[in-house]
């Protein structure tokens, strides 16, 4: 199966979002050692909220902030 522009778009696409997410765990206080442990984190957690719950920037900053209360030895100094 040959892929498209549009599905190659679509790629870059899911990239920018998972650097974007990088940066935010950054400034959220992430260790940069921990940045691909966390983004797996965060799509398990992504995935255990309701498929009916709105999936907007009040949500991701509750991901994050859950994310700093279960995993604190990946954020701080």
């Amino acid at each position: 199966m040959k892929n498209t522009n549009q599905d190659l778009e679509i790629e870059e696409l899911a990239v920018e979002v998972m650097d974007m997410l990088c940066v935010a765990l950054h400034f959220a206080g992430a260790k940069q050692k921990h940045l691909q442990e966390l983004l797996d984190c965060y799509l398990q957690e992504l995935e255990l909220i309701d498929e009916n719950t709105p999936y907007n920037q009040e949500q991701m900053i509750k991901l994050i902030e859950l994310l700093k209360s279960k995993y604190p030895q990946y954020f701080g100094a």
